[in-house]
């Protein structure tokens, strides 16, 4: 028995919440953003000038999103680095309090993002949206 404890330890490193959630997100089964835009544009029937109102929401968020995401992701690099250190606890901690701050941040943003696509919406749309949302695969956003 005493020889499955170092096992267990390593185990348990091995899986912690710290080690999952620092690793990057796979994206299998996820359409591609060209695929998902041209389905939304068909299946919500969008005109031309929905169209062009919701590229321009996006490129007016875009820069601020690309921000967080590559400071998330810094923030994660730094997290696996002092998962692999003699980081302290409070060390490990600290960062993982960044990480959910950057990531809360990220959230308001895409949330000010898709209530500003909405405004776009005719009330037909906004339900055709919702259906759609309801039956596609997530991203891991652990």
């Amino acid at each position: 028995m005493k020889r499955l404890i170092p096992l267990f330890l390593l185990a348990g490193l091995t899986f912690s919440p710290a080690t999952v959630w620092a690793r990057p997100f796979p994206r299998e089964g996820m359409p591609r953003l060209e695929d998902r835009k041209g389905r939304l544009i068909s299946e919500l029937n969008l005109s031309e000038q929905q169209q062009q109102q919701l590229e321009a929401i996006r490129q007016q968020f875009r820069p601020e999103v690309e921000k967080l995401k590559n400071k998330l992701d810094q923030l994660r690099q730094d997290m696996r680095q002092l998962n692999s250190s003699n980081a302290s606890d409070q060390q490990l901690r600290a960062k993982f309090q960044e990480i959910q701050a950057v990531k809360n941040d990220l959230e308001e943003l895409r949330f000010e993002q898709k209530l500003a696509m909405r405004q776009v919406l005719t009330p037909e749309q906004r339900v055709k949206m919702a259906n759609l949302r309801e039956g596609r695969p997530r991203a891991n956003r652990f």
